[in-house]
């Protein structure tokens, strides 16, 4: 489903907004319309979600509340106080944790931990990151989830961990990119271009800048545009390009000029263009960036690591002009602001060695759940199907047994027809062509009857060999026998249009439990016949391959893909009819076919059908136990 138009969403804000009036409604509208304008109109969406704000506050929603305080929060101009962003974004968490919305709860944790990222604080940011993966895991939402991974990886990059961010961002990047969400696909780019720059990879770093260029033309998004710029522009400083750097820092800052909070983002890229300028001699044009950059981030503790720089490059700025007064004056300020965050520092590598321990414990606790799972299932799936294969020996050994009882008469009486018949023909005078063509109808009956009781005899005899209740549990058999049994089963259940075709060939005998293996191929036949959608066949075959018995049934049905095809033995659900039900049959097969020390493969292409394929090793070879 695709998203409303911003003209739809404002048609539905004007119906909102016309008497009677909903304030539910109205509320859901403007926080709709400010959500989709966000990175469109930043002044009109900031107005309509204080609207939405105000409106939800008065009528005790709390969810409308919370959408409008995040995107408030998202909104928030140059000239705004940057503590307004974590006041409004500490909000929106506060009530989405309230009224349980996960996606809230993840997303609003995602935006507190992107900005306690850049600005330097990850003891903060790494936790909340930490959440919002967690939330956004709960709540089924890749791109969601995709926003956590990436907030992940930042902080692992911004603690030098870069190894362990790129894992993160391309499991993110892989997660937009199934998705085909364009905005993720270049954010998480921009991240790894910056984790690999850092990490000293810079080719790979120039390939994943030049990715977000080229889609952030496409899109026409000015973020990551000035992102690929920036990164750029780095990579040009390193090499010593430095003209190329400051044409790439320039054309960065140009980008961010539309952007929501410019300030916080563009503070580092003008600083680093001030350096440039610096360094060539442009000290008019240097100040200049930098008294902005002080004027937004002086004595602000969002933007302690932007002002040392700043009061650092302006300590150089002052010793180039000669004022050593000033140019003291600034490196002592710098050098306690580098105090306060080697402090931080300090307690954000404490928070790090512990948070990797919590995802550590995390990824164990959950490892040691799905093997707690997985055996549950195997255990339940092994009883369900010993039960099943019980239950349908005697069925099949009942029914032999209430058919060869009636089955006897039949034939006895059958005799009797005949016999009768013939005598009736004897009897019958010359002159009474009625009597002796009425003789004839009883005989031609009575073998009609009688190809038919052969039928019913042999369909019991394929359920007395299929149950195989009368042998011994464990012993030597020929499995072509089972294999005919279950094709004699299956026959009369066909639907309409699918032939059911057998090239049994001589094949070495087998030791084992027939019984369970006559289930198997029974079970493999059925899902063979299943996979057909109108005409088809499905075939089987044995065949001796050196001292190995193949068995091979093969349909033309749909087919699956190389995934499906990985997990057909696997324990799974199926829906149908209203009914989620446990998927048992295959898993059980393959558990019997390496019980017998065989192996079942599967080979299957879309649209060209399927092969299941058993092999087993000679009957001289101990079955698995």
């Amino acid at each position: 489903m695709t998203n409303p138009t911003v003209a739809e969403l404002e048609a539905r804000l004007a119906a909102a907004a016309a008497p009677p009036i909903d304030p539910l409604a109205h509320v859901q509208a403007l926080n709709d319309l400010a959500w989709a304008l966000r990175g469109l109109d930043t002044a009109r969406a900031h107005v309509l979600a204080r609207q939405a704000r105000g409106m939800a506050m008065e009528h005790g929603d709390k969810l409308g509340q919370a959408r409008a305080a995040r995107c408030m929060a998202m909104t928030i101009r140059d000239q705004d106080d940057l503590h307004d962003v974590f006041d409004l974004a500490e909000e929106a968490k506060r009530l989405f944790d309230e009224v349980g919305d996960l996606a809230g709860q993840a997303g609003s944790r995602d935006f507190l931990a992107s900005i306690h990222e850049y600005i330097g604080d990850l003891a903060t940011a790494m936790p909340l990151a930490l959440e919002a993966l967690s939330f956004a895991r709960a709540s089924g939402d890749p791109i969601r989830e995709g926003y956590a991974l990436s907030n992940v990886g930042g902080i692992l990059a911004a603690s030098a961990d870069f190894d362990a961010a790129i894992e993160h961002l391309e499991l993110a990047l892989s997660l937009f990119e199934r998705a085909e969400n364009p905005g993720g696909v270049g954010t998480i780019l921009n991240r790894l271009a910056e984790a690999h720059r850092d990490a000293g990879h810079p080719e790979r770093a120039a390939e994943c800048a030049a990715r977000v260029m080229a889609l952030g033309r496409e899109i026409d998004s000015e973020f990551l545009m000035s992102g690929g710029h920036q990164v750029l522009g780095d990579l040009a400083a390193a090499r010593g390009d430095d003209d190329e750097a400051e044409r790439e820092f320039r054309a960065s800052l140009q980008a961010l000029s539309s952007v929501p909070a410019s300030h916080l983002m563009g503070a580092e890229i003008r600083i680093q263009l001030a350096g440039l300028l610096i360094a060539r001699g442009a000290l008019a044009e240097a100040e200049e960036n930098l008294q902005e950059v002080l004027q937004k981030v002086t004595g602000q503790a969002v933007s302690v690591v932007s002002e040392a720089a700043a009061q650092e490059a302006m300590a150089d700025l002052r010793e180039r002009q000669g004022d050593a007064a000033g140019a003291l004056a600034h490196l002592r300020r710098a050098l306690a602001l580098r105090e306060q965050i080697a402090q931080r520092n300090a307690r954000n590598k404490v928070a790090q060695v512990e948070a990797r321990a919590a995802m550590e414990a995390a990824k164990k606790d959950a490892e040691i759940h799905r093997l707690r799972y997985v055996e549950l299932y195997q255990m339940q799936s092994s009883l369900l199907e010993a039960e099943k294969m019980a239950l349908l020996g005697r069925l099949a050994a009942g029914t032999a047994h209430e058919l060869n009882s009636p089955l006897g008469v039949l034939v006895s009486n059958t005799d009797l027809v005949s016999t009768a018949a013939r005598r009736l023909v004897d009897l019958a005078p010359a002159e009474s062509p009625d009597a002796r063509r009425l003789a004839r109808v009883v005989e031609s009956c009575r073998q009609t009857s009688e190809q038919a009781l052969a039928r019913i005899g042999t369909v019991a005899q394929s359920f007395k060999r299929f149950a195989q209740l009368d042998q011994a549990e464990q012993r030597v058999f020929d499995l072509r026998e089972g294999l005919e049994s279950a094709l004699a089963l299956l026959r009369p259940t066909l639907p309409e249009g699918v032939v059911l075709q057998a090239e049994l060939h001589d094949v070495r005998t087998l030791e084992g439990w027939p019984r369970e293996l006559n289930h198997a191929f029974l079970t493999v036949l059925q899902n063979a016949v299943q996979a057909i959608d109108g005409a088809g066949t499905v075939t089987a075959v044995t065949e001796q391959e050196g001292d190995t018995v193949v068995v091979r049934v093969q349909d033309t049905g749909r087919g699956m893909s190389q995934e499906e095809a990985a997990h057909l033995f696997d324990i799974g659900w199926s829906e149908g009819g209203g009914r989620t039900k446990m998927r048992l049959g295959l898993s059980a097969a393959h558990t019997t076919t390496r019980r017998h020390g065989g192996t079942i493969e599967v080979a299957s292409t879309l649209g060209a059908g399927t092969t299941i394929t058993f092999r087993f090793p000679p009957r001289n070879r101990k079955p698995a136990g």
